[in-house]
């Protein structure tokens, strides 16, 4: 939407900060699993990152992009971030959420769709389970 694309530049390295941040686990966990898994999570991450919150594919069709099962891969990023892939994917998907919400002149339901998220009712979901506020409340002081 075009509301999006006047959302400042500072936003938007702030919103890729953020989900570089998603690689930090990795590096935490460098005993945890063997070195296939990490480099495995850690290329999940990247393909994350460079997906974005709103292109997001499912872990049966990322598993399949990595030549391994689901379960594998499931595994591997589990060991890596202590995540599962769900909880990653919300997890960035409301970071990047609070750093849209500092424009208080973009729609939650604008902010909604550029993490990929259907509704303003399904980031309130996600966004309340992940902060414990929903997205009005983190939006107002």
């Amino acid at each position: 939407s075009r509301r999006l694309d006047r959302v400042p530049a500072s936003v938007l390295a702030a919103a890729l900060r953020v989900l570089a941040d998603l690689l930090q686990p990795t590096q935490q966990a460098a005993q945890a699993g063997t070195t296939r898994e990490r480099t495995l999570a850690e290329a999940l991450l990247r393909r994350i990152e460079v997906d974005g919150p709103r292109r997001t594919a499912t872990l049966q069709a990322l598993a399949k992009d990595f030549h391994v099962t689901a379960a594998h891969l499931g595994t591997a990023l589990r060991i890596a971030t202590g995540k599962t892939y769900p909880q990653v994917l919300a997890d960035m998907r409301v970071r990047a959420a609070q750093l849209l919400l500092e424009d208080p002149l973009l729609p939650v339901r604008e902010v909604a769709r550029a993490v990929g998220l259907s509704s303003p009712r399904a980031l309130a979901k996600v966004f309340q389970r992940v902060t414990g506020k929903t997205p009005g409340r983190f939006r107002s002081p």
